[in-house]
């Protein structure tokens, strides 16, 4: 695997999905990621184009000078969370090319009493409800979109113009004011008093 040139999605994601595997396999390991971080993931894999889905719990970074894999576990109690990550910490820069930094985070401690199965059902229906609630905003967004386009493209098309006014007729050719009964034109100022209307 060549840190030099980035990875396609589907690579990366079989990377990450080596990694999850091999923190498992570590003694003391209850699960890779949390509830929450589950969650999220399964939010951001309904929201986003096909193909970006991503492995809980698991994030690669490839830059050429440093590449990282980040590893969030939660341990089984009553393990030493200190040894445990030292043990995940080798066990998944194994997986990975030399020189890859391997961060990881014990962020939870599985302990008999705590109850995984209502924690994941809760969170899951949340998480449901949060990706289908973003797939109808996502409709509304990208049909607001096309309607913004179109409407940009509208806008920019040349708008028609007026059909031009004809021009006035020279004076020579100027229609003749009408004339009353009385024989005077509609212009005309008619002297006060002459009885005309």
């Amino acid at each position: 695997m060549s840190t030099t040139s980035p990875a396609s999605p589907s690579t990366e994601r079989t990377t990450a999905q080596r990694v999850a595997d091999a923190a498992l396999g570590v003694d003391g390991v209850h699960r890779v990621g949390t509830p929450v971080g589950r969650a999220v993931d399964r939010v951001r894999s309904a929201a986003s184009a096909p193909g970006a889905e991503t492995v809980s719990g698991v994030r690669i970074t490839r830059f050429p000078q440093a590449p990282a894999a980040r590893v969030v576990v939660v341990a089984e109690y009553p393990v030493d969370v200190v040894a445990l990550a030292d043990r995940v910490r080798s066990r998944v820069a194994a997986e990975l090319d030399p020189g890859t930094r391997v961060d990881v985070v014990v962020a939870d401690v599985h302990g008999p009493y705590d109850r995984d199965d209502r924690v994941d059902e809760v969170v899951g229906d949340a998480a449901d409800r949060t990706a289908e609630a973003a797939a109808v905003e996502g409709d509304r967004v990208g049909a607001a979109a096309a309607e913004t386009a179109r409407q940009l493209e509208s806008a920019a098309e040349p708008a028609p113009r007026p059909a031009a006014e004809p021009a006035p007729r020279p004076a020579a050719e100027a229609e003749p004011a009408p004339v009353r009964a009385d024989g005077t034109g509609a212009d005309d100022v008619l002297p006060e008093g002459s009885g005309r209307p």
